[in-house]
């Protein structure tokens, strides 16, 4: 599945782009770095731009192509608890009527079976090690 995830260099979201990384999603990490680090990102491909960017965010979108944002979005508003801030827009030209994440489509033909095909676990795994209390070194 590719996977844009807006933020995806903080924290929380870069244990989330490993484990989706780890189980063979394709993940652009679209990000300004203001409170994330590249160096935390070990899958994906990073594109370095602010969302109210327009042009940039477009020009992602059109060549990426994903296929789940919503999903993700409502999983993680699902187990943290917040409802944050989502900026959506209508479907460009081209963009298929509806848009079905279900691993059951690469498990059936290619015999594939990922270690995490739960995307509310991995979520919840990465919320879970971003309460846990830290050390001086942020570990």
């Amino acid at each position: 599945m590719k996977i844009l995830l807006t933020g995806g260099a903080g924290y929380i979201s870069s244990h989330v782009v490993k484990a989706l990384g780890r189980i063979g999603h394709e993940i652009v990490v679209y990000d300004n770095l203001s409170t994330g680090h590249s160096r935390s990102l070990l899958y994906g491909k990073l594109i370095i731009g602010n969302l109210n960017d327009k042009t940039l965010l477009n020009q992602v979108m059109s060549e990426f192509r994903p296929d789940a944002v919503r999903q993700v979005v409502d999983t993680a508003r699902s187990v943290t608890g917040w409802n944050f801030a989502v900026q959506e827009s209508a479907r460009r030209p081209g963009d298929p009527a509806a848009l079905i994440s279900d691993s059951v489509w690469l498990k059936s033909p290619t015999n594939w079976r990922p270690r995490y095909d739960d995307l509310d676990f991995i979520i919840r795994t990465a919320w879970e090690l971003e309460l846990k209390p830290k050390n001086m070194a942020g570990v």
